[in-house]
């Protein structure tokens, strides 16, 4: 006998809701393991959202005009054809009114789309509780101020999150969590891969409570460790004067962003006669730059035999697709030669070098062919072949490998939606043997949701007892900066780390950053742009 499908229940205030919603429910449908069963509708006579003020509708509208090529999920549409077919029941004032007949229906989750507040409610009525999707602490339905406040004061990052209200572990608490890059030109531009976020990680939790049973809720409580924040209704809509004074300000910061957009970014190359497992300060770093009309960055190093080689993303600014080259250098780090070792007909970066069994492979970044592909030197070091495909069809960027406790551990940035950033949330996959196409997902998937922490920045390794896994923050702006972050824990069923520390290409005014940092026996090698 197979598995049961998970019976949903959701509220909505009507057939009209943002495009999201429709997303969201499309996700359900489209999977036979999940299934509708109850429509909840909010009648309420006086609606809970809270209105916008005038100056900002125009405000919106602009946006909107502006960044009509975009797909809007605050846009409204039907979602009939979505519901069709489902049982809808209503209430007026107070969920409580219908609580016995909700029960009936032995719901696993009930998912709170409408702009009904059920703060405080301490209702039983679906196994995993009621989830509401808040953004900044708000329901997306009602208000997005908070945000709001956020691109007008330039806070780097907007925090989402699922929050579950009672169920079977009778407590209210956060179920997930991501942190996604403020875009300090467009409210617009910062909204709308938020709400994309929420149909991507509502969908997730669904099929992962079919796919791993009851306790995989309570997991990411463990793993959250997180009480649930009562909605901030305070944080209200600032006055028309102070909107039409802010309008200017965002509008000032969108003209600087498209002039300074228009120039070509160069990444180089720094690095250092010494190993160093953490990158510090900038000290007894040389430069190591670029021909004209190129740029040279993720670098991965191998010091073999007094030379030093580096093998690097170049980028030729006349294609706009990258290939992978090879740095070769003495002990005293001068460049004696470079040259091109591996193309393809799609970009290439990311050269991610490993030692296995005496051999070299070679893991580069093959995202826009939608593949992971795993490459072998037939000759040290600039011939190589390719051996297989680890995963296909899937769109992974600066994929890691780490082996550890006789296991491959496999680190890489995937975007799961078009709406969202391919530097927000990090996957985590393991297998017994290298040569594998079955790559277990961890249960945990994504392990990080976190514009500043996700996507890898080189080789992950020991020192001492500690491993410790490099990683970008692209918070403000794409490879800002480098985090070192100790792992403590991995296996299975969990994986956790903490932030170490934090290198910031700050040591000269034309530098906006860091993304690529690896060392050797007697090398350390970093890209600044």
């Amino acid at each position: 006998m197979g598995k049961e499908t998970v019976k949903i229940g959701i509220v909505l205030d009507g057939l009209i809701a943002p495009l999201w919603v429709d997303e969201l429910l499309k996700r359900i449908n489209n999977d036979h393991h999940l299934e509708i069963k109850l429509l909840v509708f909010c009648q309420r006579k006086r609606s809970n959202r809270i209105k916008k003020p005038f100056l900002y509708r125009i405000y919106e509208a602009m946006e909107h005009m502006l960044f009509w090529n975009f797909t809007a999920y605050t846009k409204k549409k039907d979602i009939s054809d979505e519901i069709k077919d489902v049982v809808n029941i209503s209430f007026e004032e107070d969920i409580k009114e219908i609580s016995m007949v909700i029960q009936a229906y032995r719901l696993d989750v009930i998912l709170n789309l409408s702009s009904y507040l059920f703060e405080g409610s301490h209702l039983y009525i679906a196994k995993h509780g009621v989830w509401n999707y808040c953004v900044e602490y708000q329901n997306p339905i009602r208000t997005n101020s908070n945000l709001y406040r956020k691109v007008v004061q330039k806070e780097p990052v907007v925090k989402a999150s699922v929050k579950c209200i009672n169920g079977i572990y009778e407590t209210t608490s956060v179920i997930y969590s991501s942190w996604l890059a403020t875009n300090f030109h467009s409210v617009f531009l910062t909204y709308n891969p938020v709400l994309a976020l929420g149909a991507v990680s509502i969908y997730r939790l669904l099929k992962g409570i079919y796919l791993y049973g009851d306790h995989y809720i309570e997991s990411f409580t463990l793993k959250y460790n997180e009480r649930a924040v009562h909605e901030c209704i305070s944080g209200l809509w600032p006055g028309n004067w102070t909107i039409f004074i802010n309008f200017f300000k965002i509008l000032s910061r969108y003209t600087q962003h498209k002039i300074t957009t228009q120039s070509k970014t160069k990444w180089y190359l720094m690095f250092k006669l010494k190993s160093t497992p953490f990158p510090k300060a900038i000290n007894g770093y040389k430069y190591l730059l670029p021909p004209i009309g190129k740029f040279w960055a993720d670098p991965f190093v191998l010091s073999k035999k007094n030379k030093n080689y580096v093998f690097i993303e170049e980028l030729p600014f006349k294609t706009n697709k990258g290939y992978i080259s090879l740095l070769e250098l003495d002990k005293s780090g001068s460049l004696l030669k470079s040259e091109r070792i591996l193309e393809q007909p799609y970009h290439m970066s990311y050269p991610f070098v490993f030692e296995y069994q005496n051999e070299y492979y070679m893991l580069p970044e093959t995202s826009q062919n939608k593949t992971i592909e795993l490459y072998k030197c037939v000759k040290f070091p600039e011939k190589w072949t390719f051996v297989m495909t680890l995963m296909d069809e899937v769109n992974a960027k600066d994929t890691t490998l780490y082996y550890y406790r006789n296991k491959w551990w496999m680190f890489t940035a995937i975007n799961e939606s078009s709406g969202n950033s391919e530097h927000l949330e990090l996957f985590l996959f393991y297998s017994d043997q290298l040569f594998s196409k079955q790559w277990i997902p961890h249960i945990q998937n994504p392990i990080v949701s976190d514009i500043r922490n996700a996507r890898s920045a080189g080789k992950i390794f020991k020192d001492g007892d500690n491993i410790y896994r490099p990683s970008q923050d692209c918070s403000e702006r794409y490879g800002k900066a480098i985090n070192i972050n100790q792992i403590v824990e991995l296996d299975e069923l969990s994986f956790k780390e903490i932030p170490v520390t934090k290198f910031e290409a700050n040591w000269n005014s034309k530098l906006k950053g860091t993304h690529t940092f690896n060392f050797d026996e007697n090398f350390t090698v970093i890209d600044v742009y």
